[in-house]
């Protein structure tokens, strides 16, 4: 099941909640103060897995293997 970010128009919550595709914009209560004025942010959402390709140096050596910071390592040597 996805997980969706909602907003409360009422008191300015957001919060996350997990539910079927078909259910995304159903009537959906505000946790925080009860309020039925919520709505369907849009958000972004990750990738993991296999579908990560490691940075490298360009001989095929990963990048952050050296000492020197880069900022293509700010992500664990992922990009």
């Amino acid at each position: 099941m996805p997980l969706y970010e909602y907003n409360c128009s009422s008191c300015s919550t957001s919060f996350s909640e997990l539910r079927r595709s078909v259910e995304m914009d159903a009537p959906l209560d505000c946790p925080e103060c009860g309020s039925a004025q919520t709505s369907r942010m849009f958000s972004t959402f990750a990738v993991g897995g296999s579908a990560a390709v490691p940075c490298t140096t360009g001989d095929y050596t990963p990048a952050c293997a050296s000492n020197e910071p880069a900022p293509v390592c700010a992500n664990n040597g992922f990009t």
